[in-house]
């Protein structure tokens, strides 16, 4: 096989190469030189290699005659802007010539950038690796590992210089893993997540390996990244800890809310209502002040208000109410602010303090405060700015520190529109609100109310009377446009009426008309009732249709209507109904 000889590897030479005899003449340049120094024309038996680079060709005469060789000096001019190095050639002690080889300085520098960003390159990616939160692993094709960060190092417990050059199976074998999953990687090149667990440290980790393939499809290397979860585990169980007190709180303070609510006779089995009391408790034990309290005439809004007055911190201080439409204006105001003696004619000849100085620590409950007169609206507007109270007739206002709970059944943003209450207290008194619902929105409370009212009046009135269950199912259906005052009164009406052991007649007097006529509009659209039988039988069923949707089997409908369970099947049958 034929070898190159010296000539052709000058000529494919990467650097340009020139050599001179001892008085500088060329005797050899290669295409490399020709090319750099843009040299076309033919090389003349004489050309001095000053002739085609002037600089060059003075530091190549100097060298050979300080017989000092250059290594990597830069040479810049007109014609040239090289990287020149320069050695002697010598024979028997004696100089006979030299040889230049030089890179185009532009050429050398570009080079020289490419490097310098490869290295910077190198640095921002071990400071990365080293940086990462998560552990890092590189393993080449054959699963052995090539490098680790400081991050894995402290999850796995051992220095890494330990572990480098091995494969993970023999560290997983070593009692550092209890699996790996490297060899799944490089199998199915694919990625593959699996947990963990670091022996040495307990630490439970999440790893994902990830594979390298090369421009032939093989997995080059494998990059394994390793998350510690075991802080995260610990929150977990922390947050899932802190979700189970909660719970446990929330349990505490609804048996507490609906203790309190029992031991004020209040009762709350509607969802919206447990809401509303739960509100109430709150507000109480954080010592609000200015709430306003609405909703519809007999919907208890003053029992709210004494609720909201035992719940809290002022439970022992007085618990004043007045109600502001039952007073004309100027007896309202005296009343509500006071006065000094001789302010008024007829007035007590040693003043009056009026009902906020005597709620002062306590509770002032102002119900129907949009009767309130425009001067007593001003007035409350001030102390309630400032909390101090002026007597009418007075020169000096007094520091007042009380709870204030306006309650009204009116549409107060109306009463604005209609400038017959002021905007101002409206905001102020409207920023902390509680609206009860009316009763015809509680139909579970109805049948608590009932009994509860049946007993009061029982114990009042030295009577025993009772009520059957269907006729509460009716009462369920009414609308009580007065809410709890009215069933309240239909009760007392009954024990007081009823001269049997039941009021049932007594209250259906009360009430049946209006929910006979609906239920004869739901059950008769297209035909007319026409006996008494009719009414009772669509009345029948439209009291266990209202059941139904409360209780979902035949045993629990027939001990809220107080029958047997074979009586509620044969019913359900009768009128067409199901439990499902």
């Amino acid at each position: 096989m034929k070898q190159p000889d010296c000539s052709q590897i000058l000529q494919n030479c990467a650097h340009g190469v020139i050599g001179t005899d001892v008085k500088g003449r060329i005797i050899h340049i290669n295409s490399k030189a020709k090319e750099i120094i843009r040299f076309a024309g033919p090389l003349g038996q004489d050309t001095n290699v000053i002739d085609l680079l002037p600089a060059t060709g003075k530091l190549i005469l100097g060298a050979m005659e300080s017989r000092n060789p250059y290594f990597g000096h830069q040479v810049e001019g007109k014609l040239e802007n090289l990287i020149v190095s320069i050695n002697i050639i010598e024979d028997k002690d004696e100089i006979c010539g030299s040889v230049c080889s030089f890179v185009d300085l532009n050429e050398f520098k570009s080079v020289a950038h490419k490097l310098d960003f490869i290295e910077l390159m190198d640095k921002k990616f071990e400071t990365v690796f080293e940086a990462s939160f998560d552990g890092i692993w590189l393993a080449d094709g054959e699963g052995r590992i090539i490098k680790i960060n400081k991050t894995s190092e402290k999850i796995m417990g051992m220095n890494r210089s330990k572990v480098i050059g091995k494969k993970v199976q023999e560290i997983v074998e070593q009692g550092v893993y209890d699996n790996y999953m490297t060899d799944e990687v490089i199998r199915t090149k694919k990625r593959v997540s699996q947990l963990q667990t670091a022996l040495l440290t307990g630490k439970q980790i999440l790893c994902t390996g990830i594979p390298v393939l090369d421009k032939n499809g093989e997995v080059s290397m494998v990059v394994i990244n390793e998350r510690d979860i075991s802080q995260l585990m610990a929150t977990q169980k922390e947050l899932e800890d802190i979700r189970q007190e909660k719970d446990r709180y929330k349990e505490e303070l609804d048996t507490m809310v609906m203790k309190e609510l029992r031991e004020n006779n209040i009762v709350a089995e509607n969802e919206k209502m447990r809401h509303t009391m739960q509100m109430a408790v709150r507000f109480g034990r954080m010592n609000v002040s200015d709430i306003l309290v609405q909703g519809e005439s007999g919907t208890g809004k003053g029992l709210i208000a004494k609720f909201i007055h035992k719940s809290g911190q002022r439970s022992s201080k007085p618990f004043i109410q007045i109600n502001c439409a039952a007073l004309p204006d100027t007896i309202l105001e005296a009343e509500l602010f006071g006065y000094e003696k001789g302010a008024f004619t007829g007035a007590n000849e040693s003043g009056k303090p009026g009902l906020i100085e005597l709620a002062n620590e306590g509770t002032l409950f102002l119900d129907e405060i949009g009767d309130l007169s425009p001067a007593g609206q001003a007035k409350l507007l001030k102390y309630l700015d400032d909390h101090e109270v002026m007597r009418i007739g007075g020169t000096q206002s007094k520091f007042i520190d009380c709870v204030v709970i306006a309650a009204s059944n009116q549409n107060l943003q109306k009463l604005v529109k209609n400038k017959k209450f002021r905007p101002d207290l409206l905001f102020r008194l409207n920023s902390i609100s509680i609206s009860l619902p009316p009763l015809r929105e509680r139909p579970e409370d109805i049948f608590e109310l009932t009994y509860q009212f049946l007993k009061t009046n029982n114990a009042k009135f030295n009577s025993n009377k009772k009520i059957n269950p269907l006729t509460i199912a009716m009462m369920q259906t009414y609308s009580f446009p007065g809410n709890i005052r009215e069933l309240k009164n239909i009760i007392k009406k009954g024990v007081i009426m009823s001269e049997s052991e039941y009021i049932d007649s007594i209250v259906i007097d009360c009430i049946g008309k209006e929910v006979i006529d609906e239920v004869t509009r739901a059950e008769n659209a297209d035909k007319k009732i026409r006996s008494l039988e009719d009414i009772t039988n669509a009345f029948e069923k439209e009291i266990i249709k209202n059941a139904i949707k409360k209780f979902h089997s035949t045993r629990e409908l027939a001990r809220h209507l107080n029958i047997s369970q074979p009586t509620i099947v044969r019913k359900l049958k009768k009128h067409g109904l199901s439990t499902r």
